[in-house]
Formats: structure tokens, C-alpha cells, sequence
């Protein structure tokens, strides 16, 4: 139980900061509960990132192909990206990859469809999503990576117009840094 509680605290706090959930990240539903139960999330967010592959979390394109080329025996894949992103018909996708968009995957019925006995590679845009649902994922007890740089790294994909903007928009440049 405390390992479920643990898991939706997480999940709670990846969702409630990220721009693409909420208009504004600290008119969260999650704040409430997050601010009850900070030290139990604390605590399992201390265990948890004590308890990543010290090597990589992440696959690497090339060897998702080859396993891809043997059928997908190896991994089950798990497309994350949102519809907007997506365009799963035009842009396409991994073969043998299944789509859930993260703002469903935690829904009970998308959550029963993942395997339990085989490692889950999850797959984005470029990476940044994918991330935080294989962190929840693990949290629930999942064997789960990430493919590193997403679909970027698949195939050339143009990033989506959300994501372009969000580029655009972090191109500051210049500010000082101290080495």
C-alpha cells in the first residue's frame, strides 16, 4: 500500500510541473495531497533515484531495431506521445510499438495492458516525457527504460509544433555561467 501511495505521489508531482497539465503549475489538485504527505514522498523519492541503473536508464535506437528486426521479443514499447505530437498515421511510428498518450497511461485500464514479465521501453517525442512515466513506472514495480532522444533519434521526425515552440522559447543563450 505504502508503495502505491508512493507511486501517485510521484506521479502527482512529475504532472503538477509541467506546462502541458496545468495552466499554471502550482493551481495543481496534486498541491493538497502533496503537501500532506511531503515526507512520505520525500522519502520514497530519496529510495528511488538511490536506486537507478548506476549505467543508463535509456535504449539506445540501434538496439531497439535489432529487436524490432527479431519480432520485439526483447522489449514491449510504449508510445507516450500526445495526439498532438503524435501523428502516429502520418509521421508513423516504432512497428511494433503500442500507443497510450501519457495523460492516459495511468488510467487503470491502459495500466493492466502493460506487461509485468518483460521490460517496457518508452518512447516520446524527444525524451523528456517518456521520462517521467518510466519514472512512475518503476515506482510500480515495472522493468522500464527510455528510448534516448525519443523519436528523434528513430527516424527524422521534425519535432511537433508544441515542442518546437518550447525549443524556441528556451533559446535564451548568453547568460553567465561559472566554470
Amino acid at each position: 500500500m505504502k508503495k502505491a501511495v508512493c507511486a501517485m505521489s510521484m506521479l502527482l508531482v512529475m504532472l503538477s510541473g509541467t506546462a502541458l497539465y496545468a495552466a499554471e503549475p502550482w493551481q495543481s489538485p496534486a498541491k493538497d495531497y502533496i503537501g500532506k504527505n511531503a515526507e512520505s514522498l520525500r522519502s520514497a523519492a530519496d529510495g528511488y533515484f538511490k536506486s537507478l541503473p548506476k549505467d543508463k536508464n535509456y535504449v539506445l535506437a540501434k538496439d531497439v531495431l535489432a529487436d524490432v528486426k527479431d519480432g520485439g521479443k526483447k522489449y514491449f514499447y510504449l508510445d507516450v506521445r500526445f495526439p498532438a505530437q503524435q501523428k502516429f498515421n502520418e509521421w508513423g511510428h516504432i512497428p511494433v510499438a503500442v500507443s497510450v498518450p501519457l495523460t492516459d497511461l495511468f488510467q487503470k485500464e491502459n495500466i493492466a495492458k502493460l506487461p509485468k514479465d518483460k521490460p517496457l521501453v518508452v518512447i516520446c517525442d524527444t525524451g523528456h516525457d517518456e521520462n517521467q512515466a518510466l519514472s512512475v513506472l518503476r515506482l510500480m514495480g515495472y522493468e522500464a527504460y527510455g528510448l534516448k532522444w525519443g523519436m528523434m533519434s528513430w527516424a527524422f521526425f521534425p519535432p511537433s509544433e508544441a515542442t518546437q515552440k518550447a525549443i524556441n522559447e528556451g533559446k535564451l543563450g548568453g547568460y553567465p555561467i561559472t566554470k
